[in-house]
């Protein structure tokens, strides 16, 4: 039988690649696995570096992977292909996402992790709209800091709490927090789906 005990040496032993592991293939909206990180280094027993690299990492591989894909899809023979072959929400999205992303590029490039829908895929949508590749990578890089660290210093202060003090207090600030969080991503959501169906 697998202990509890068992499970979470485990996930102290092999914290850093969970954690770089989880950040690239999440893509839920909530970064789960960056939460994961703060949570853990709040302990004191992961090292700061290595955590940050480990979620820092695997956001920099996804953003440039997805670049690399939107720039495929701008080819024009690619593009042939893409609509003659798959129609639909990818393709509405990355129309109506190339508008979006041209009137705010700032807003998109720094806070793209935070806009619901469209925010996750704004690398592809840099790629397909033929922005400087280094540019891009620069302001996403940025970008990627100011989304993580947002929701790894948040949880590293709620670990701090569950250790100092309870774990309903920790609990009930979390609680708050993601209350928060989800609110303004459901409102958000609404607002840009509307849009692109628009």
């Amino acid at each position: 039988m697998f202990e509890v005990d068992e499970l979470i040496r485990l996930i102290f032993e092999y914290g850093y690649i969970i954690i770089f592991l989880g950040t690239l293939i999440n893509y839920s909206g909530i970064p789960v696995f960056i939460v994961l990180a703060g949570l853990l280094y709040s302990t004191g027993k992961l090292d700061l570096q290595l955590t940050v690299l480990s979620f820092l990492i695997a956001l920099v591989i996804i953003d440039l992977l997805l670049f690399k894909v939107g720039k495929y899809f701008a080819d024009r023979q690619s593009r042939y292909l893409f609509k003659a072959g798959v129609k639909g929400f990818f393709y509405k999205l990355l129309l109506k996402g190339s508008r979006f992303f041209l009137s705010n590029q700032t807003i998109f490039y720094l806070f793209s992790k935070l806009i619901p829908i469209l925010g996750k895929y704004t690398p592809v949508i840099a790629g397909y709209t033929d922005k400087p590749f280094l540019k891009a990578m620069v302001m996403f890089f940025i970008g990627d800091c100011i989304y993580s660290f947002s929701f790894f210093i948040s949880a590293f202060f709620i670990g701090e709490l569950i250790l100092e003090y309870s774990l309903i207090v920790g609990l009930l600030n979390a609680g708050v927090f993601f209350l928060i969080y989800t609110i303004f991503y459901l409102v958000n959501k609404r607002r840009v789906k509307k849009k692109i169906n628009d």
